[in-house]
């Protein structure tokens, strides 16, 4: 079984086949009893996961599955889910800072910037 399962969530075939193989996936993990690790690229795959999970097995999902998304939409905190928090203002701040070098005549490569996320654990990941 490959390790990555795509959510799209634009596509309702595509999302279903892949809520399906994440139920295989979730399966093999419990008969080995291991606790599922899963990411969600984006808030709205870790919504659509934490709906799927609860559906599936109820409210104590996080006990089968430990969730953790980029972005940190208020709502995860309602639901418990681990999140990596972006600085989106120092994220806005150096791109509008790249643009005005850019403008001011700086030519060159593809810039990169490292800026610091922040985890925020919540009961998704907790032990």
């Amino acid at each position: 079984m490959p390790p990555t399962v795509v959510l799209d969530l634009n596509e309702p075939a595509a999302a279903a086949a892949a809520l399906a193989d994440l139920d295989a996936r979730l399966d093999d993990a419990t008969r080995r009893g291991v606790r599922a690790a899963l990411f969600a690229a984006n808030a709205p795959v870790a919504l659509a996961i934490a709906r799927h999970l609860r559906a599936r097995f109820g409210a104590a999902w996080q006990e089968k599955a430990a969730l953790l998304s980029i972005d940190d939409p208020e709502w995860a905190e309602l639901i418990g889910i681990t999140t990596i928090r972006q600085p989106t203002y120092e994220i806005g701040y150096k791109a509008v800072e790249f643009v005005h070098e850019r403008i001011d005549g700086a030519a060159g490569d593809v810039r990169v910037a490292m800026l610091p996320g922040e985890l925020i654990a919540r009961a998704s990941t907790a032990s």
